[in-house]
């Protein structure tokens, strides 16, 4: 499938060239490899998981337009945990919301489907995106935006191709009420959100994103030939007990066959002298074959840019250290999660413009002012007790307020509802005292 993508992007777009698409294509199959030890896979979910555990997103204004949005956002997030491995894992992804009966969906794809046509720095004023791929009698056939924004006027043309040449939407039933062409005025940017990985490609060029574990593959073939090592070790120093064959009964065939199969037979010599029995069991030796991994596990760590902790063991020491102290051992890893955790916040921002846009095109509701609020965990430098410490402090002498604390205890709540359930609060607590 990955190379077939590949021939369609490179007979549309003569000045794409074939390493670009390669690679990115290369990016997605190996993360989605599953049948051995995957360790960007095993980054990228390590890596998601410190970034939106615990973490959530809240569109407020208080109007129609809002909770709209807040709507899609709130779908959208709820894959936060494999939205984000896929972009640390692949690269990159493009999130396209779209409007049916009314309502907003929205397509996750990878980088792999996106060529990036004209851009001036990080803005991109034209891009086509596979969009879909139907299989009808086993034949594949593509569906193709293009995007293309001149003067706050973005013009979405949509386009099917068959064995490379174009044919009619309607020729794929699902496609046929597909508009070919739609022109939107009054739009800043493109209505989708191109979600990178921060990690840098060490190229002049940076159009694309690269997974978090890119430039490590050679390491990565040491670690898997240590693995293979050991595990040849240990089938090669199992324990055998050669026997005589005279002490094995035969069978009705007349064979002799051990029913254990640690035991070997050698033919008896008929020496009464010579032991009938002989044990081979050899040391593995594990420690020298482990201290190469744990060296090669530590070099990885290292290599991608992360501290200690994913594929080794993290030394805590005390476990009452204070959180600048938590902060320094983990620093390396802070330092990517909070990267990631920026990219994640242009993502949803431009996802969120992106779904205003299509709102306004179809008018499914009121217009209405909105701004989104991200609300992180903090639990990779700090503990929960020390956190929730620090904050009665800061509501004591006055610099944090009651909605803040409810808000730390229920982060799925909304502005709004932390809001209303306080003021319910107060007005118990009134009803008590008379």
């Amino acid at each position: 499938m990955i190379k077939e993508i590949k021939e369609r992007i490179l007979q549309l777009f003569r000045n794409t060239s074939s390493l670009q698409v390669e690679d990115r294509g290369s990016f997605t199959s190996e993360y989605e490899v599953a049948t051995d030890l995957n360790l960007t896979a095993i980054f990228a979910n390590k890596l998601a998981t410190l970034a939106v555990c615990d973490s959530g997103i809240t569109v407020n204004g208080n109007n129609k337009r809002s909770m709209v949005l807040q709507d899609a956002v709130s779908k959208l997030w709820a894959q936060s945990k494999k939205l984000t491995s896929r972009v640390i894992g692949t690269g990159g992804v493009v999130v396209i919301p779209y409007v049916v009966q009314g309502k907003l969906y929205f397509d996750i794809v990878s980088q792999d489907r996106i060529n990036i046509n004209a851009h001036l720095g990080d803005e991109i004023y034209s891009a086509t995106i596979l969009a879909d791929i139907a299989v009808i009698n086993k034949q594949n056939y593509y569906r193709w935006m293009d995007y293309d924004l001149v003067e706050n006027t973005l013009v979405v043309r949509c386009t099917a191709t068959y064995n490379g040449n174009v044919i009619p939407l309607a020729s794929v039933e699902k496609w046929a009420n597909i508009p070919a062409e739609t022109v939107i005025k009054n739009v800043k940017q493109l209505p989708f959100a191109f979600i990178k990985s921060p990690i840098d490609n060490r190229k002049q060029s940076n159009l694309y994103g690269v997974p978090i574990t890119y430039g490590t593959k050679n390491l990565q073939g040491q670690i898997q030939e240590s693995l293979k090592q050991i595990n040849e070790e240990f089938q090669d120093k199992k324990a055998v007990i050669f026997m005589d064959d005279r002490l094995i009964p035969k069978d009705e065939q007349g064979d002799r066959k051990p029913k254990n199969k640690l035991i070997r037979l050698v033919k008896g010599s008929g020496d009464n002298k010579n032991s009938l029995i002989d044990i081979f069991d050899p040391s593995i030796r594990d420690s020298s074959y482990y201290n190469h991994l744990q060296h090669l596990f530590e070099l990885f760590e290292k290599a991608v840019g992360t501290s200690a902790g994913i594929l080794t063991e993290q030394s805590v020491g005390n476990a009452s250290l204070t959180a600048t102290e938590v902060k320094r051992g983990s620093y390396d890893t802070f330092a990517i999660v909070n990267d990631i955790r920026k990219t994640l916040e242009k993502g949803m921002s431009d996802f969120c413009y992106a779904c205003d846009v299509l709102v306004n095109y179809y008018n499914t509701c009121t217009q209405g002012e909105y701004a989104l609020m991200f609300c992180w965990s903090d639990t990779l430098v700090e503990n929960a007790t020390e956190q929730w410490k620090h904050l009665l402090q800061a509501h004591e002498i006055g610099v944090a307020s009651k909605t803040e604390i409810r808000q730390y205890m229920h982060g799925n709540e909304t502005l709004q509802e932390t809001k209303s359930v306080l003021e319910q609060i107060q007005n118990e607590r009134s009803v008590d005292k008379t």
